[in-house]
């Protein structure tokens, strides 16, 4: 499937998704809990519902769609038998990695049915944790299938997140009520994903949590409106403490971003210097920032870039054949872990070539919109994180 794409403004005001990354935590934590905790303003994104769904099918009884209340909790709820029950999971990895920590405490046989890359994806940290724990766990083709119950005591006091957080945070929101706590060691990226893990465990405590704008999302439509100079607004954000909050700081430095009382107003950018940043805690956004910085002067430079090897697609790679094909001179140089880009781009229509990987498919639907439109492919992609994405082009 296609969609063709006009050039022109995005709609404004922008209806931005919660975050995905706080919700999934959230879910985790109130299926242990239970007591009628409340999740407030759930996204629509495929990643969320994809672990609402399964939480459902191992037993909780959870009421609500996007305002969710838990009225009994994991393993307490879990049906006794001796079939393996099939959850599909996607290829989210914290819908998948969560998931296989929260089922391992409990009695019952279940596989966990990926797609995509995400059985090629890092996951040895995690696995091989619960396994020591008394967890039986294998592989088979895309299916994980995972029996407990793991041995909480025998959970370690601390684990690596060189390659992810996504594995000590699995392990510190499945059994937090078990009074478990782990630290995450060689934390190089991604600490405020480890930081959000944190205090959501102690959100959760008020038993109704409401979960927050997604700052990943913003970063499309407020680079959008820096290059082409639009003036738009995004009601309800605010600069809080999630990791991709890093654009706004970016934006608002050069004064292409600002946050008032009914939200953050974005508008075109007057410094046009290239980036020199590192995106080791961010790596998200490289595809909104390759967009910027394909519209600025000079060489632009991300450092930390090879994590994006791991994602939904071989995103680094990805993001590199993307700015080649509008005609952007780029280059990464391996040794040092450093994308550089530099300032310049052709004009389209363009019929650009991109994975089926949201945040690539959106960062090309910019490009077509930025410069004489042409053909996408893969727009249902979006639905992982950002449902309404395309509403952005009406």
């Amino acid at each position: 499937m296609t969609l063709n794409v006009e050039s022109g403004f995005l709609a404004t005001p922008i209806v931005l998704p919660a975050s995905k990354s706080h919700a999934n935590r959230f879910l985790i934590l109130a299926a242990r809990r239970g007591a009628g905790t409340r999740i407030r303003q759930l996204p629509e994104s495929d990643d969320v519902q994809l672990l609402l769904r399964a939480l459902r099918d191992i037993g909780l009884d959870v009421r609500g769609e996007m305002d969710v209340v838990f009225h009994n909790s994991f393993p307490a709820c879990e049906t006794a038998s001796d079939q393996t029950l099939v959850l599909n999971v996607g290829e989210g990895g914290t819908t998948a990695r969560f998931l296989a920590a929260l089922v391992s405490k409990g009695r019952r046989s279940y596989i966990l049915r990926t797609t995509g890359r995400l059985a090629l994806r890092p996951w040895a940290e995690l696995l091989d944790v619960l396994k020591n724990a008394g967890a039986e766990v294998r592989w088979q083709g895309n299916d994980l299938t995972i029996k407990g119950p793991v041995d909480v005591t025998r959970l370690p006091k601390e684990i690596s997140a060189a390659r992810s957080t996504q594995f000590a945070s699995a392990l510190r929101l499945a059994f937090a009520i078990d009074g478990y706590h782990v630290t995450p060691t060689m934390l190089s990226s991604s600490r405020p994903y480890w930081d959000m893990t944190e205090e959501s465990a102690v959100a959760i405590e008020a038993g109704d949590v409401n979960v927050p704008l997604d700052w990943s999302s913003a970063a499309y439509p407020l680079v959008f409106a820096a290059v082409a100079k639009q003036k738009l607004i995004l009601p309800g954000l605010v600069p809080d403490g999630q990791a991709d909050r890093a654009v706004y700081d970016l934006l608002a430095s050069r004064g292409a971003a600002k946050f008032l009382a009914d939200g953050i107003y974005g508008q075109g950018l007057g410094d046009r210097r290239p980036l020199q940043m590192s995106v080791l805690a961010c790596p998200d956004l490289v595809p909104a920032l390759a967009f910027l910085a394909a519209h600025l002067e000079g060489v632009s430079e991300l450092s930390g870039v090879d994590v994006l090897r791991h994602k939904e697609s071989d995103r680094l790679a990805a993001v590199i054949a993307l700015l080649q094909q509008c005609g952007v001179a780029v280059e990464h140089d391996e040794k040092e872990d450093v994308l550089k880009i530099t300032g310049g781009i052709q004009s389209g229509p363009w019929d650009l070539q991109v994975p089926a990987d949201h945040r690539l498919v959106m960062t090309a639907a910019l490009f077509l919109r930025a410069h004489n439109g042409g053909r996408l492919p893969h727009p249902d992609a979006v639905r992982k994180s950002f449902p309404n994405f395309f509403n952005l082009f009406s």
